[in-house]
């Protein structure tokens, strides 16, 4: 009678252990998931911000100056209202394979993606975002591209040189005689504005 009592009641324990187990790692996997959208939003929240103070700056000074005074803005402006865009754990920049200033060049990560996002812009002129993520222990870091496409009023500073004002093309040899953000027409693919979140995810669900 015992032996026929004890097996069931193994079973039933191993049944219950076993479920419980897999809720955990259910939970656990959904904490991450939440926590990836998150980090997702605050990224994409990020590059808008930083879009929108570069271009109404951009535009502000091209309004009042022309093309002179906004390249100045690129070459003085620019680093420090990114900078102004850091967050605790979110970092923010953009990126290019044909930087004019040096800081804007890819890291590896930032490089493989900017050849996939110009092979798909070229493909089907599909502007689209990039993303990826990975744990680090109980660090959660999630990389966010958005892409930058040239518009008419970039030509100006960034089209064919000999088209370009006078004054603007002795600026940009003068400050960046190693310029290479030149020679595009409008609707080129220029680069992304580049999005690093780090954050901490909760404590794991507690398992029997």
């Amino acid at each position: 009678m015992a032996r026929r009592f004890l097996g069931p009641w193994l079973v039933l324990v191993w049944f219950a252990g076993s479920t419980a187990w897999a809720q955990a790692d259910a939970a656990s996997a959904g904490k991450v998931e939440q926590a990836v959208s998150q980090a997702l939003e605050k990224a994409r929240a990020a590059a808008t911000a930083l879009t929108q103070a570069l271009m109404g700056e951009l535009m502000k000074h091209m309004r009042e100056g022309g093309p002179e005074a906004a390249v100045s803005v690129c070459s003085a402006k620019a680093q420090e209202i990114t900078k102004a865009q850091q967050q605790e754990g979110v970092l923010v920049r953009r990126v290019t394979a044909r930087p004019r200033n040096p800081q804007n060049r890819p890291d590896d990560y930032e490089q493989a993606m900017l050849v996939l996002m110009e092979h798909r812009y070229r493909k089907d002129k599909t502007a689209s975002e990039v993303s990826d993520w990975y744990l680090e222990g109980e660090t959660l870091t999630v990389r966010y591209l958005r892409p930058i496409v040239i518009g008419e009023m970039c030509l100006a500073c960034h089209g064919d040189r000999q088209r370009m004002k006078p004054a603007v093309r002795e600026f940009l040899t003068q400050h960046y005689p190693e310029d290479q953000a030149v020679g595009y027409q409008a609707g080129d693919f220029r680069g992304a504005v580049s999005v690093t979140v780090k954050t901490t995810l909760p404590p794991e669900p507690q398992k029997p």
